[in-house]
């Protein structure tokens, strides 16, 4: 049964790591060097809601400094959902070369195919594109939008608008549990879409509170979320810690794996292991877990947060 399993799931390659993708307001400067030193997976140059209307075309043009001055190891550009701005983002995207475009307020899959056509306007240059879900509508109908809307790189929900349609209460006095059914229905329809899923249970915003953000970026990962977006530098190490195997997911790993190479030795078709059973779902949780840490450090990433 283990030889099975192994043949099943020999090996994933685990190319989309997105622990972090730090937002960056593009033309205020002070921002790049941190940036560029905050060690995020994804940078994210916004041209959406930091940017004021008036501004966004100087915002356009100082797109390409912006993108040499963070060095990031994979850039991508929020643009404007606005149908008189998003043609405009998407020709200065390209003409930085962004590897990657983040569709704001997504409502249906026509919206991601009217993106790719502009894309396609520009040749030799093909983004990997992914969406944020804004409203109930949106998350109602995102099953159809990612089997319709061709290949998503992530997915996220952009709690704050859905909290503005739903929740009646201050922020302060309101938690990620009162709205736990939203992100389960999130999780279910994009865990099996091959989008990556972005988020984070709790209150993104307050930056100032990091061991609130810690513990609900660990909560997170453990729903499934696979990153989260950041909106501070401060955030990124405790994202990049959080979603991750830890040290003891590892260690159980390890031992599932060995309990059934041994097992398999013996001609066994399961094993125990302190008290529980080793069968081939066990065998593939492990194996995922031994995975995702040696994507990690395969491409020269930490997932350590240092000292707190």
């Amino acid at each position: 049964m283990f030889s099975a399993c192994r043949a099943r799931i020999e090996p994933p390659v685990i190319a989309d790591l997105r622990r972090s993708a730090l937002f960056v307001p593009v033309g205020v400067d002070r921002f790049y060097a941190k940036a560029a030193a905050s060690g995020a997976d994804v940078i994210v140059l916004d041209l959406e809601d930091s940017v004021r209307r008036e501004g966004k075309g100087r915002a356009r043009g100082q797109l390409d400094t912006a993108r040499r001055a963070v060095h990031a190891r994979r850039l991508a550009v929020r643009v404007n959902a606005d149908a008189d701005l998003i043609a405009d983002d998407i020709a200065a995207c390209a003409a930085c070369r962004a590897d990657e475009l983040i569709l704001p307020k997504v409502g249906s899959a026509e919206d991601i195919a009217a993106a790719r056509r502009l894309v396609a306007r520009h040749s030799g240059w093909r983004p990997a594109l992914s969406i944020l879900v804004e409203t109930l509508d949106a998350l109602r109908q995102l099953p159809a939008l990612l089997r319709q809307g061709g290949p998503i790189a992530s997915v996220a929900l952009g709690m704050a608008d859905l909290s503005a349609q739903v929740l009646l209460s201050a922020p302060g006095r309101t938690s990620a549990d009162d709205l736990r059914w939203v992100h389960g229905q999130f999780l279910l329809w994009a865990a099996g879409s091959g989008s990556t899923p972005i988020g984070i249970l709790g209150d993104l915003g307050n930056f100032a509170d990091t061991g609130e953000f810690r513990r609900a970026a660990a909560a997170a990962w453990r729903a499934g979320y696979r990153g989260t977006y950041c909106i501070h530098p401060g955030q990124v190490a405790i994202a990049n810690a959080a979603y991750a195997p830890d040290h003891d997911d590892l260690q159980w790993a390890q031992s599932v794996l060995q309990a059934a190479a041994q097992a398999e030795q013996q001609g066994r078709g399961s094993a125990a292991l302190a008290g529980a059973m080793v069968d081939a779902p066990i065998v593939r949780r492990a194996r995922r877990i031994i995975d995702y840490h040696e994507a990690v450090h395969s491409q020269g990433l930490t997932g350590r947060e240092g000292p707190r």
